[in-house]
Order: structure tokens, then C-alpha cells, then sequence
């Protein structure tokens, strides 16, 4: 993704900036946003209320922030185009969805299911007819 002038746009703007990306590849990528958003909220939870050791919350935080680095490159380059990220993000969203159909099973209900459930709708759209096109067309 180059400007007009042959300079890279700045990582501010290739976050923020959606224009001329079909619809659902442009929602898919707010869901994945949120997702990562959430899952970060969510560890810093776990490192100030959690209860348990702080240098276990600690790592778990560390660990979260480098999850939520490379869902949010991955889905920057999603929007962007590029059929490798959409397979990543695929792969992770399924790791998801395998995780969500354990917490149900084990009976676990409540606001951590909500990640998973948003990757879940995130990978649909990116595979919709409507977004297929955009990763044609960028090969």
C-alpha cells in the first residue's frame, strides 16, 4: 500500500483508514480490532483483580499484548488485502471457536465467551461473496 507520492503511509493512517474497503472486510476488521481490544482489557483484568500470583498475571499480560500485536498487524493487512492474513486470522478465529464450544460444553457462560464469538463473525465476513473480490484483485 503506497501513496501517491511513493511513500509508505504512516502506521496511524493504515490503522484508521478504511476507505475504498468493501463493507464486510471493513466490519471484519472492527470486529478484530475489538477483539483485540477486549482481549487486552480482559488480561489487564486478570492482572489487577485476578487473585492470583502477580508475576503469573504479569506474564499472562506480556503474553496477551503480544497476541493482540499480531491479530492487529494481521488484521491491518487483512483490510489491506492480503489473502495470507486472512488465512492466519482464519486459523485463529477457528482456534476460537474451538475454544468457545469447550466453554460451553464445561458449562462456562458469561462475558469471556464474547472474544470468541466475535472472531468467529469477523472470519465469516472476511469470507463473504461481498469481501472475496478484495483478496482476489490484491494477490
Amino acid at each position: 500500500m503506497s501513496s501517491s507520492d511513493g511513500h509508505r503511509p504512516s502506521l496511524a493512517h493504515r490503522l484508521v483508514d478504511t476507505s475504498r474497503v468493501p463493507q464486510d472486510v471493513r466490519v471484519s476488521y472492527y470486529l478484530w480490532v475489538l477483539d483485540v481490544v477486549l482481549s487486552i482489557i480482559s488480561a489487564l483484568y486478570v492482572v489487577f483483580v485476578g487473585g492470583g500470583p502477580v508475576i503469573a498475571g504479569v506474564i499472562g499480560f506480556v503474553f496477551a499484548l503480544l497476541l493482540a500485536v499480531l491479530y492487529l498487524y494481521c488484521a491491518v493487512r487483512m483490510k489491506e488485502g492480503r489473502p495470507w492474513a486472512r488465512m492466519v486470522l482464519t486459523l485463529l478465529a477457528s482456534l476460537s471457536a474451538i475454544a468457545l464450544i469447550g466453554s460451553i460444553v464445561q458449562g462456562m457462560f458469561g462475558l469471556s465467551l464474547l472474544g470468541p464469538i466475535i472472531a468467529v463473525f469477523a472470519a465469516v465476513l472476511m469470507w463473504s461473496r461481498n469481501a472475496n473480490p478484495w483478496f482476489r484483485q490484491r494477490r
